[in-house]
């Protein structure tokens, strides 16, 4: 993908956020997440997902069996705005349409302890975390702690079992 530049190229820029702004806004799985995700009421993540039934968010998953997709679905799709910022697609300002959504996903615990656990993963692994550019995005503006990088942070917790040898290795080498 090109940056798009010239007047013509300002509307097709304007149209493709509009439609990821549409769908933040009418997906009902995105929104129900993003709800979720910006109370900060309930979601508990310790290796699955869960929601407390004495919250808020309880009653608006309607018990749903499929909450694990559907915080993924939401991440990937923030990933992919990280992404096409990434590749010059918008200007600076665009982002700031989208810039809301992003930190309350870094602001909520559950979800960074998700992020950094799969972060850790995917370095012991050696494969690109699937939120990299989200993850990365939110290093960049300091959304994250610079030690969600660590093996050892204060800040995050790992809940997958990560082995300590296949992480001095390979931590540096995939960001």
């Amino acid at each position: 993908m090109h940056c798009f530049n010239g007047k013509s190229n300002d509307y097709k820029r304007a149209d493709l956020i509009n439609g990821l702004i549409n769908k933040i806004r009418d997906d009902k799985d995105i929104a129900k997440i993003m709800d979720i995700i910006d109370w900060n009421d309930g979601l508990k993540y310790d290796g699955e997902f869960s929601i407390s039934p004495d919250s808020n968010a309880y009653e608006i998953m309607e018990h749903d069996e499929n909450l694990f997709q559907k915080i993924d679905s939401t991440l990937s799709h923030f990933s992919y705005i990280c992404y096409l910022n990434k590749l010059h697609v918008f200007k600076r300002v665009d982002m700031c349409v989208f810039d809301y959504e992003i930190k309350r996903i870094f602001d909520n615990p559950e979800i960074s302890n998700y992020l950094y656990s799969l972060f850790l993963w995917s370095v012991c692994l050696n494969v690109a975390c699937p939120y990299k550019h989200l993850i990365v995005y939110g290093l960049r503006k300091k959304y994250l702690q610079i030690n969600f990088l660590s093996r050892n942070s204060k800040s995050y917790y790992c809940y997958l079992k990560v082995e300590e040898r296949c992480l001095i290795r390979r931590i540096f080498a995939l960001i």
